[in-house]
Order: structure tokens, then C-alpha cells, then sequence
């Protein structure tokens, strides 16, 4: 069962206050963006079964309901992520029927919702030289006594998370490359939760 707080819903800046969860969210954000490049990034994706993709390896049980019950302009994580991949399956669905492999790609259609939501830019994390740091010494989890306050811009040293602005009607506008982009919505009208279906990475 998920917390009180999580229950009731809570801030993009109530997560950041949660070092350690705040890391491991940038963590799998990374790893989205990474699925074809870096071994490491693919074996932890393909590891999931939580039908949100927020879970174990990265997350335990309870933290997974904490991200899920974030607010993102006043709706939870959770309803975001199913109205999103719910609408770019109808959409391609229409597109491409004779294509018979809708899995979920990483980088273009999970990325951009949780970069979107947490105002996390993919550039920034390929590039700080603290999280990389700490991402190859640690991996998901930081080290004792080890804190991360997010990503800082080193040029001003104000921190790169934005006030986060997603919308389901932003994130649902379509791409310039949608053509190759693959998708599959886990069944989530339930509360028996179904397994992830597998990423894939994007199509070149």
C-alpha cells in the first residue's frame, strides 16, 4: 500500500526533497535516453515489469507510488503516462496498421514525458559532470553520506530542473519523426496491474 502522502498526491519539489529518489528518477531518465548506446542502460530497462515503467530495479514498491502520485499541473503521474501512450497508440494505430510491432520506445515516448514533467533536459544529464560522477561510482544507488540536489547549470550554478509545464495536450502533440516511433499502452483501466511491455530503442 502506498503512503499517506502518496495517497493525497504531492510536488515536483516535495520529490527533490528525497535525495535519494530524486537521483534515481535522473538515473532512469538516462537510461531512457541511452537504451541503444550503453549496455548498462538496456539491461535495467528491459528489467521492468511495472506497467507505468517506474519500479524495480530502480525503485522499490513504495517509491514507485510516491512518482506515480506526483502532481504535474494538478494531475497525477500515473494518469499522464496512461493518456499519453493510450493516445499515441490510437493515433498510430490508424497510421499503421500493418505494422504489427507497437513496442514502447524509450527514448521517444517515455523520455519526453518524465523530462517534461520534472523538467529534467537530456542534454544536461549527458553532460553534468557531477551526475556522471556519481552514476558510474554508485549506479542507482548514491553512496553513504552522498547527496544530489540535481542537476546545476555550471555556467550560472542555478539548478537545470525547471518548474515542470507538461500537460497531457503538450506531450500528445506529434513528433517530427512519429513515423518510426513504436508503441504499445499496457492495460491499466484496472487494478490488476499487467507487465511492461519490452522497449525498444529508436528506429534509425
Amino acid at each position: 500500500m502506498a503512503d499517506e502522502s502518496s495517497a493525497r498526491g504531492h510536488t515536483v519539489q516535495d520529490l527533490k526533497n528525497r535525495s535519494p529518489l530524486w537521483y534515481k528518477l535522473h538515473v532512469f531518465i538516462y537510461d531512457l535516453r541511452s537504451f541503444r548506446e550503453k549496455a548498462d542502460s538496456q539491461a535495467r530497462l528491459d528489467s521492468i515489469i511495472d506497467p507505468f515503467y517506474l519500479g524495480l530495479p530502480y525503485v522499490q514498491y513504495d517509491e514507485a507510488e510516491y512518482l506515480k502520485a506526483t502532481l504535474i499541473n494538478g494531475k497525477p503521474l500515473h494518469q499522464i503516462i496512461r493518456n499519453i501512450l493510450q493516445e499515441r497508440l490510437e493515433r498510430r494505430m490508424k497510421k499503421r496498421v500493418e505494422s504489427a510491432d507497437y513496442r514502447v520506445c524509450a527514448a521517444h515516448d517515455l523520455a519526453p514525458i518524465f523530462e517534461t514533467s520534472f523538467g529534467i533536459k537530456p542534454k544536461d544529464l549527458a553532460t553534468n559532470t557531477r551526475f556522471q560522477e556519481l552514476l558510474v561510482t554508485y549506479g542507482l544507488g548514491l553512496g553513504e553520506g552522498e547527496e544530489f540536489g540535481g542537476l546545476v547549470h555550471a555556467a550560472k550554478n542555478e539548478p537545470a530542473n525547471v518548474k515542470p509545464t507538461a500537460t497531457a495536450q503538450q506531450l500528445l502533440k506529434p513528433t517530427a519523426d512519429e513515423s518510426v516511433e513504436l508503441v504499445t499502452a499496457p492495460s491499466v483501466e484496472t487494478t490488476t496491474e499487467q507487465p511492461a511491455e519490452p522497449l525498444t530503442g529508436p528506429a534509425h
